[in-house]
Protein backbone atom coordinates (compact mmCIF):
# COMPACT_ATOMS: atom_id res chain seq x y z
CA UNK A 1 0.00 0.00 0.00
CA UNK A 2 2.87 2.36 0.67
CA UNK A 3 3.99 2.15 -2.97
CA UNK A 4 0.52 3.00 -4.25
CA UNK A 5 0.24 5.89 -1.80
CA UNK A 6 3.57 7.23 -2.97
CA UNK A 7 2.40 7.10 -6.57
CA UNK A 8 -0.81 8.90 -5.70
CA UNK A 9 1.15 11.53 -3.76
CA UNK A 10 3.46 12.07 -6.73
CA UNK A 11 0.50 12.50 -9.04
CA UNK A 12 -1.10 15.00 -6.65
CA UNK A 13 2.13 16.96 -6.40
CA UNK A 14 2.43 16.95 -10.18
CA UNK A 15 -1.16 18.17 -10.51
CA UNK A 16 -0.53 20.96 -8.03
CA UNK A 17 2.58 22.04 -9.97
CA UNK A 18 0.65 22.04 -13.24
CA UNK A 19 -2.19 23.98 -11.59
CA UNK A 20 0.26 26.58 -10.29
CA UNK A 21 1.80 26.89 -13.77
CA UNK A 22 -1.64 27.30 -15.31
CA UNK A 23 -2.58 29.97 -12.75
CA UNK A 24 0.74 31.75 -13.34
CA UNK A 25 0.16 31.62 -17.10
CA UNK A 26 -3.36 32.97 -16.71
CA UNK A 27 -2.14 35.83 -14.50
CA UNK A 28 0.62 36.66 -16.99
CA UNK A 29 -1.86 36.51 -19.90
CA UNK A 30 -4.26 38.83 -18.09
CA UNK A 31 -1.47 41.29 -17.33
CA UNK A 32 -0.36 41.24 -20.97
CA UNK A 33 -3.97 41.77 -22.07
CA UNK A 34 -4.41 44.70 -19.66
CA UNK A 35 -1.12 46.31 -20.72
CA UNK A 36 -2.01 45.82 -24.39
CA UNK A 37 -5.41 47.44 -23.82
CA UNK A 38 -3.78 50.39 -22.05
CA UNK A 39 -1.32 50.82 -24.94
CA UNK A 40 -4.16 50.73 -27.48
CA UNK A 41 -6.09 53.34 -25.48
CA UNK A 42 -3.02 55.59 -25.19
CA UNK A 43 -2.31 55.29 -28.92
CA UNK A 44 -5.93 56.14 -29.70
CA UNK A 45 -5.87 59.16 -27.38
CA UNK A 46 -2.58 60.33 -28.89
CA UNK A 47 -4.05 60.01 -32.38
CA UNK A 48 -7.11 62.03 -31.35
CA UNK A 49 -4.96 64.77 -29.77
CA UNK A 50 -2.71 65.01 -32.85
CA UNK A 51 -5.77 65.16 -35.11
CA UNK A 52 -7.30 67.98 -33.04
CA UNK A 53 -4.01 69.94 -33.12
CA UNK A 54 -3.68 69.53 -36.90
CA UNK A 55 -7.29 70.62 -37.47
CA UNK A 56 -6.75 73.66 -35.26
CA UNK A 57 -3.60 74.55 -37.20
CA UNK A 58 -5.47 74.24 -40.50
CA UNK A 59 -8.21 76.50 -39.20
CA UNK A 60 -5.64 79.09 -38.11
CA UNK A 61 -4.19 79.09 -41.63
CA UNK A 62 -7.57 79.79 -43.18
CA UNK A 63 -7.52 83.29 -44.74
CA UNK A 64 -9.13 85.84 -42.49
CA UNK A 65 -12.07 87.45 -44.31
CA UNK A 66 -12.57 90.80 -42.60
CA UNK A 67 -16.05 91.88 -41.58
CA UNK A 68 -17.61 95.28 -41.03
CA UNK A 69 -16.75 96.25 -37.44
CA UNK A 70 -19.02 95.28 -34.56
CA UNK A 71 -20.54 98.43 -33.09
CA UNK A 72 -20.44 96.90 -29.62
CA UNK A 73 -16.64 97.21 -29.59
CA UNK A 74 -15.17 99.77 -27.20
CA UNK A 75 -15.69 103.15 -28.89
CA UNK A 76 -12.31 104.37 -27.61
CA UNK A 77 -10.67 102.37 -30.39
CA UNK A 78 -13.00 103.38 -33.19
CA UNK A 79 -13.60 106.43 -35.37
CA UNK A 80 -16.92 106.37 -37.20
CA UNK A 81 -17.07 102.60 -36.67
CA UNK A 82 -13.54 102.07 -38.01
CA UNK A 83 -10.61 101.05 -35.84
CA UNK A 84 -7.72 103.45 -36.34
CA UNK A 85 -4.22 102.09 -35.83
CA UNK A 86 -2.18 105.06 -34.62
CA UNK A 87 1.36 105.87 -35.67
CA UNK A 88 2.48 104.73 -32.23
CA UNK A 89 0.76 101.37 -32.71
CA UNK A 90 2.36 100.66 -36.10
CA UNK A 91 5.75 101.85 -34.80
CA UNK A 92 6.12 104.79 -37.18
CA UNK A 93 9.40 106.63 -37.42
CA UNK A 94 9.12 110.36 -36.66
CA UNK A 95 9.08 112.72 -39.68
CA UNK A 96 12.53 113.63 -40.97
CA UNK A 97 11.61 117.31 -40.76
CA UNK A 98 8.60 119.15 -39.29
CA UNK A 99 5.54 118.73 -41.51
CA UNK A 100 3.57 121.66 -42.89
CA UNK A 101 0.13 122.16 -41.43
CA UNK A 102 -2.93 121.45 -43.55
CA UNK A 103 -5.28 124.41 -43.91
CA UNK A 104 -8.84 123.05 -43.71
CA UNK A 105 -11.20 122.42 -45.26
CA UNK A 106 -9.49 120.86 -48.27
CA UNK A 107 -11.30 120.62 -51.59
CA UNK A 108 -10.11 117.20 -52.78
CA UNK A 109 -10.00 113.62 -51.52
CA UNK A 110 -7.47 111.69 -53.59
CA UNK A 111 -7.63 107.90 -53.60
CA UNK A 112 -4.54 105.81 -54.34
CA UNK A 113 -3.32 102.26 -53.84
CA UNK A 114 0.04 101.28 -52.41
CA UNK A 115 0.81 99.04 -55.43
CA UNK A 116 2.28 96.51 -52.99
CA UNK A 117 1.10 93.31 -51.35
CA UNK A 118 -2.41 93.00 -49.97
CA UNK A 119 -2.72 92.47 -46.21
CA UNK A 120 -5.31 90.27 -44.49
CA UNK A 121 -4.72 90.98 -40.80
CA UNK A 122 -3.30 93.69 -38.58
CA UNK A 123 0.18 92.14 -38.34
CA UNK A 124 0.49 92.00 -42.13
CA UNK A 125 -0.93 95.50 -42.56
CA UNK A 126 1.42 97.00 -39.95
CA UNK A 127 4.33 95.40 -41.82
CA UNK A 128 3.11 96.93 -45.10
CA UNK A 129 2.59 100.41 -43.62
CA UNK A 130 6.06 100.40 -42.06
CA UNK A 131 7.56 99.28 -45.38
CA UNK A 132 5.71 102.06 -47.23
CA UNK A 133 7.02 104.66 -44.80
CA UNK A 134 10.60 103.41 -45.16
CA UNK A 135 10.26 103.40 -48.96
CA UNK A 136 8.86 106.94 -49.05
CA UNK A 137 11.47 108.36 -46.67
CA UNK A 138 14.55 106.59 -48.08
CA UNK A 139 13.84 106.06 -51.77
CA UNK A 140 11.61 109.08 -52.39
CA UNK A 141 13.41 111.29 -49.85
CA UNK A 142 10.10 112.52 -48.47
CA UNK A 143 9.77 113.71 -44.89
CA UNK A 144 7.30 110.99 -43.93
CA UNK A 145 4.84 108.46 -45.31
CA UNK A 146 2.97 110.25 -48.10
CA UNK A 147 -0.67 109.64 -47.20
CA UNK A 148 -2.90 111.12 -44.53
CA UNK A 149 -4.46 107.72 -43.89
CA UNK A 150 -4.34 104.20 -45.29
CA UNK A 151 -6.90 101.39 -45.15
CA UNK A 152 -5.98 97.71 -44.89
CA UNK A 153 -7.57 94.44 -45.87
CA UNK A 154 -8.18 93.87 -42.16
CA UNK A 155 -10.80 96.64 -42.25
CA UNK A 156 -8.69 98.99 -40.12
CA UNK A 157 -7.57 102.53 -40.84
CA UNK A 158 -3.88 103.39 -40.43
CA UNK A 159 -2.81 106.88 -39.44
CA UNK A 160 -0.28 108.32 -41.86
CA UNK A 161 0.28 112.06 -41.60
CA UNK A 162 -3.11 112.30 -39.98
CA UNK A 163 -5.77 115.00 -40.10
CA UNK A 164 -3.53 118.02 -39.56
CA UNK A 165 -0.59 117.78 -41.97
CA UNK A 166 -0.08 118.16 -45.72
CA UNK A 167 0.60 114.91 -47.55
CA UNK A 168 3.04 114.11 -50.36
CA UNK A 169 0.88 111.94 -52.58
CA UNK A 170 -0.18 114.22 -55.45
CA UNK A 171 2.13 116.96 -56.73
CA UNK A 172 0.41 120.36 -57.05
CA UNK A 173 -2.61 119.03 -55.12
CA UNK A 174 -1.12 118.16 -51.75
CA UNK A 175 -1.91 121.47 -50.03
CA UNK A 176 -5.58 121.30 -50.91
CA UNK A 177 -6.26 117.57 -50.62
CA UNK A 178 -6.62 114.64 -48.28
CA UNK A 179 -4.69 111.53 -49.36
CA UNK A 180 -6.25 108.14 -48.64
CA UNK A 181 -4.46 104.99 -49.84
CA UNK A 182 -5.66 101.39 -50.10
CA UNK A 183 -3.00 98.88 -49.09
CA UNK A 184 -2.63 96.46 -51.99
CA UNK A 185 -2.69 96.45 -55.79
CA UNK A 186 -6.12 96.82 -57.36
CA UNK A 187 -5.65 96.60 -61.11
CA UNK A 188 -7.78 93.47 -61.53
CA UNK A 189 -10.03 93.30 -58.48
CA UNK A 190 -11.64 95.71 -56.06
CA UNK A 191 -10.82 95.81 -52.33
CA UNK A 192 -12.86 93.90 -49.75
CA UNK A 193 -16.13 95.34 -48.49
CA UNK A 194 -14.59 96.11 -45.10
CA UNK A 195 -11.68 97.98 -46.72
CA UNK A 196 -14.08 100.08 -48.77
CA UNK A 197 -16.24 100.60 -45.67
CA UNK A 198 -13.22 101.89 -43.74
CA UNK A 199 -12.27 104.32 -46.51
CA UNK A 200 -15.76 105.80 -46.75
CA UNK A 201 -16.05 106.19 -42.98
CA UNK A 202 -12.67 107.94 -42.72
CA UNK A 203 -13.79 110.40 -45.40
CA UNK A 204 -17.05 110.97 -43.49
CA UNK A 205 -15.06 111.64 -40.33
CA UNK A 206 -12.86 114.12 -42.19
CA UNK A 207 -15.97 116.02 -43.24
CA UNK A 208 -17.33 115.93 -39.67
CA UNK A 209 -14.04 117.32 -38.33
CA UNK A 210 -14.04 120.10 -40.91
CA UNK A 211 -10.78 118.85 -42.44
CA UNK A 212 -12.52 117.93 -45.71
CA UNK A 213 -14.99 120.27 -47.39
CA UNK A 214 -18.62 119.15 -47.37
CA UNK A 215 -18.60 119.68 -51.13
CA UNK A 216 -15.32 117.87 -51.71
CA UNK A 217 -14.34 116.33 -55.05
CA UNK A 218 -13.29 112.69 -55.02
CA UNK A 219 -10.50 111.80 -57.45
CA UNK A 220 -8.28 108.87 -58.30
CA UNK A 221 -4.57 109.62 -58.07
CA UNK A 222 -4.21 108.99 -61.82
CA UNK A 223 -6.40 112.03 -62.48
CA UNK A 224 -3.82 114.40 -60.99
CA UNK A 225 -0.53 112.51 -61.37
CA UNK A 226 1.28 110.43 -63.98
CA UNK A 227 0.42 107.06 -62.45
CA UNK A 228 -1.93 104.08 -62.85
CA UNK A 229 -2.94 104.37 -59.19
CA UNK A 230 -5.40 103.44 -57.74
CA UNK A 231 -5.56 100.60 -60.27
CA UNK A 232 -8.22 100.04 -62.93
CA UNK A 233 -10.61 98.06 -60.73
CA UNK A 234 -10.50 100.43 -57.77
CA UNK A 235 -10.71 103.50 -60.01
CA UNK A 236 -13.90 102.10 -61.58
CA UNK A 237 -15.27 101.51 -58.09
CA UNK A 238 -14.63 104.99 -56.66
CA UNK A 239 -16.24 106.65 -59.68
CA UNK A 240 -19.54 105.29 -58.28
CA UNK A 241 -18.99 106.92 -54.87
CA UNK A 242 -20.58 110.22 -53.82
CA UNK A 243 -18.56 113.24 -55.00
CA UNK A 244 -16.76 111.17 -57.64
CA UNK A 245 -15.69 113.33 -60.56
CA UNK A 246 -14.39 112.77 -64.07
CA UNK A 247 -12.22 115.88 -63.83
CA UNK A 248 -10.39 117.68 -61.02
Amino acid sequence: MSGIENEIKKENDSDRIILKQVKSWLITSNLVLIISSIIVILVSLTTIVITVILLAALNNNTPNIPQIPDLSTDSAYWTNRVKIISRHEWLASPPAIPLDKLIPPVKYVIISHSAMNYCHDQAQCVHQVRYIQIFHMTSKNWADIAYNFLVGGDGNGYEGRGWNFIGAHSFNYNKNSFGLSFIGTFDDYIPSKSQIFAAKKIIEKGVELGVISKNYTLLGQRQVSNTKSPGDALFSEIKKWPHGSQTP
